[in-house]
């Protein structure tokens, strides 16, 4: 009788343990979803199926799900108003989505999953295994030590520059002022040569483009160029975020450029490191590189909430969050992100402004002007935002990640005095002037 070949067995061998993970993840299902949350059975007996120390049935805190229509309330104007999504970019839209999810919960119901993702993190690290094939972007790059940061592809920014440029004009139109905020990379734009990473030429274009046309603006990797610091210390280590100190740093530069271009009368005292204190959660933060790389590559890192020591009385208003909350500095904390230690299921960073969100308003009682600035962002002014909101009478955030409605109208019905845009290089992609899913679509 012939032998089967090796092949044969190891090919029967990963299909029996495709099937066991697949009964795993639909017993532990409907242990959860239908003897847990239907029939209210959580026990003893019921809790085995999730042991201690197994990241299954936890449930990622997740904040605005994009699903509220805001072309309702902020309807395009007339020649844009026959643009929307088509039938099949919905469609893909949906699946995209749906995808997501599954896989989410498959990550959550399939037994010791983070367990599994550490040991074979751990044994890649052991033979050497490639982090980062090229040119598989928003992959992970060493770039020096255990500092790694995630690389993009080379983006071509004339769109970009004709869209912020539009902004401004329209802006100009209506009395007000505009400035664009170039936030940094994790790689560093004079010290870190990452092979297959276009982040900061993709800024370079940018500015460039923008320098061209008479656009106000700042190059943050400029600044912190100019005033000496080390690049890599103003980031997190396991994330692709600046730190909170950072952002408080980086609101002063631009309230100092605000005051100098439209007279805001911000007081840069607000944004003094010693005007705050913090409270500091040791070891408690892995980022989205860090998740990635798991604890088998990656170490937990410190990360603090900043509280200021002067007096302070706001209103933090996020409708699509369902949050509307009055009071100290404290309000602008979602504090479920960051209350318990939990490296792969919570980022602590998300604890700043509540995470991201379609539209966020600011409304400082105790105002020392009556300046008005909306700013289109992405997560890197979740740490700037509740500090500009000291210096300031109102500040509106639109994320057009989530925002599907015109900012041209948002701004016509709100009447900001300046709007800002502050992006990362990570936000530097192809505008799709089809839809008005981009986040350099500015109509």
């Amino acid at each position: 009788m012939a032998k089967k070949p090796f092949t044969s067995i190891i090919s029967w061998l990963f299909l029996v343990a495709v099937l066991l993970a697949f009964c795993s993840i639909a017993a532990r299902a409907v242990i959860k979803e239908v003897l847990i949350e239907g029939l209210g059975m959580d026990n003893a007996l019921t809790q085995k199926a999730f042991p201690a120390g197994d990241g299954g049935g936890k449930v990622q805190v997740t904040g605005d799900d994009g699903s509220t229509d805001w072309s309702l309330t902020y309807p395009f104007q007339e020649q844009s108003a026959t643009v929307r999504v088509s039938f099949l970019q919905e469609l893909e839209n949906r699946v995209t989505e749906a995808e997501a999810a599954l896989t989410d919960y498959c990550k959550q119901m399939l037994p010791y999953y983070d367990t599994l993702v550490t040991q074979t993190s751990a044994m890649q690290e052991k033979i050497g295994w490639n982090i980062t094939a090229y040119p598989e972007y928003n992959a992970i790059a060493q770039v020096t030590g255990d500092y790694y940061a995630t690389v993009l592809e080379k983006q071509d920014m004339t769109e970009n520059i004709r869209s912020v440029s539009l902004l401004q004009e329209y802006c100009e139109s209506l009395g007000t002022g505009f400035l664009y905020v170039q936030a940094p990379y994790k790689i560093c734009k004079y010290t870190d040569n990452v092979v297959g990473d276009f982040s900061n030429e993709n800024a370079d274009a940018l500015v460039a483009g923008l320098e061209a046309e008479g656009v106000a603006h700042i190059d943050m990797r400029e600044e912190i160029h100019n005033a000496g610091y080390d690049h890599h210390s103003l980031f997190f280590v396991t994330d692709s975020h600046w730190k909170p100190r950072t952002g408080l740093w980086a609101t002063g530069v631009i309230a100092q450029r605000l005051n100098d271009l439209y007279g805001c009368d911000i007081p840069l005292t607000y944004f003094e490191q010693d005007q705050y204190t913090a409270q500091v959660y040791e070891d408690w933060f892995l980022g989205s590189q860090g998740k990635r790389l798991t604890l088998a590559r990656a170490n937990p890192e410190d990360i603090e909430l900043l509280y200021p020591t002067y007096p302070t009385d706001l209103r933090f208003y996020a409708p699509a969050l369902g949050v509307d909350l009055t009071g100290d500095f404290s309000v602008v904390y979602d504090m479920k992100h960051i209350e318990t230690k939990n490296y792969m299921y919570l980022t602590p960073y998300s604890a700043y402004a509540h995470s991201d969100s379609a539209v966020v308003r600011y409304e400082n009682h105790l105002a020392p002007n009556d300046t008005k600035i909306l700013l289109i962002k992405d997560s890197f002014a979740n740490v700037v935002a509740p500090f500009l909101s000291q210096g300031v009478a109102q500040l509106d955030l639109l994320d057009l990640r989530y925002f599907n409605g015109s900012v041209e109208t948002y701004i016509a019905e709100t009447q900001p005095d300046v709007v800002m845009v502050l992006y990362n290089p990570g936000n530097l992609k192809e505008i799709d002037w089809d839809t008005h899913l981009s986040t350099f679509d500015f109509r």
